[in-house]
């Protein structure tokens, strides 16, 4: 009997000790779930608080970003528009209005910061266009060092000197000396970017020697302002009718020029203009578009659909930029002049003076907002 009771005793000591056991275990893991809980609660507030921060920092960024664009409606329609994120791909609609700070800093980057020719070209055209007045060299010279190297620290930040190859220079070089008023400046600026985008390793790699060609973006500009230029030529020259073919030595001989069915008279000089007016009027037909003002004088044609009727192109943003003498500032001036020639239509398209809205050929408004 005393056996099988010590055998008892010490069976129930064993069940009561491994259930001790694995309650302690059971308690042990619990601490430690208590404790990791604790950790990763700490980790958290420590994020809300960090993520608390950059909210608040991003909230007076946005608010300072709108403050300074309030001035440039140009670049508020460009943060209108949609961001699409470079890493993952999410499209935000009108970050601006948004207060989407991501999708702001998105098109800024795009639109502004991105290494691009124009940027670059902007930037060497700043710099070797700098000068100091002749009083700050007389007086502080030293305010010329600041400058130097402020604009040094900015291709540094931009990293620009490393778009700085023979190709890209020379092509700069050769569009800064192109006049910035006229409008085939813009033309082969629009050319050369197209080419560009097109091959892009020809400017992402800028290793001139290694290409294909040696200044492969300068030729490709040279070739087409030559191209350009012999167009015009050929366009220039006056059509010959039966009777001049049968007279060429004839210096009285005088081409005529079919306009709005009346026939007109030309001298060589009249004929070689309206060539390339005729020119200008068939490259505006080819989707061209002008972003600030046009003038009378720039000899821009477009022609009237509805009657087939050429006339210039004109936009202007006051009345007394198409005509001073019909329509002046003060109306005691007011005078006449050719009628018909001074056309006072505003375009409900760009509100700006010249032309009708079928007729615009305008890419920007006179408060130079873009035109959709």
């Amino acid at each position: 009997m005393a056996e099988e009771v010590n055998d008892e005793a010490d069976m129930e000591f064993v069940n009561e000790h491994s259930d001790y056991v694995e309650k302690t275990k059971i308690k042990n893991a619990a601490v430690k779930k208590i404790r990791d809980a604790k950790i990763e609660q700490e980790r958290e507030i420590i994020f809300e608080i960090i993520l608390k921060s950059y909210q608040d920092a991003m909230r007076k960024m946005i608010s300072k970003i709108k403050e300074a664009v309030k001035r440039f409606p140009r670049v508020q329609n460009v943060l209108k528009g949609t961001a699409i994120m470079i890493t993952t791909k999410e499209e935000i609609p009108n970050p601006l209005e948004g207060n989407s700070f991501p999708g702001i800093m998105q098109i800024l980057y795009d639109r502004y910061h991105k290494k691009t020719f124009v940027g670059f070209t902007n930037s060497l055209i700043e710099a070797m266009s700098w000068t100091l007045s002749e009083n700050d060299t007389n007086k502080s010279p030293q305010k010329g060092v600041s400058e130097v190297e402020q604009m040094f620290a900015l291709w540094e930040r931009r990293n620009l000197w490393e778009q700085m190859t023979k190709d890209i220079f020379w092509t700069a070089i050769l569009l800064k000396g192109l006049h910035p008023k006229a409008v085939f400046r813009r033309d082969v600026i629009t050319e050369v970017n197209k080419f560009i985008k097109n091959n892009e390793d020809l400017y992402k790699n800028q290793d001139s020697e290694n290409s294909g060609s040696k200044l492969p973006v300068f030729r490709f500009a040279a070739d087409f302002i030559t191209t350009e230029q012999d167009n015009r030529r050929l366009a220039s020259q006056p059509n010959l009718d039966s009777n001049q073919k049968a007279n060429p030595g004839s210096g009285n001989e005088r081409s005529s020029w079919s306009y709005n069915n009346k026939q007109r008279q030309f001298g060589n000089t009249e004929q070689a203009s309206a060539a390339v007016e005729e020119t200008l009027l068939a490259s505006d037909k080819n989707g061209k578009r002008f972003s600030g003002e046009v003038l009378k004088t720039q000899n821009i044609f477009v022609q009237d659909e509805r009657n087939n009727f050429k006339h210039h192109y004109v936009a202007v943003k006051k009345l007394s930029s198409i005509c001073a003498k019909c329509f002046p500032e003060n109306i005691k001036d007011k005078n006449t002049c050719v009628p018909k020639e001074c056309y006072r239509a505003k375009c409900n398209k760009c509100n700006m003076f010249g032309h009708r809205h079928f007729n615009c050929l305008q890419s920007h408004k006179a408060d130079g907002s873009a035109i959709n």
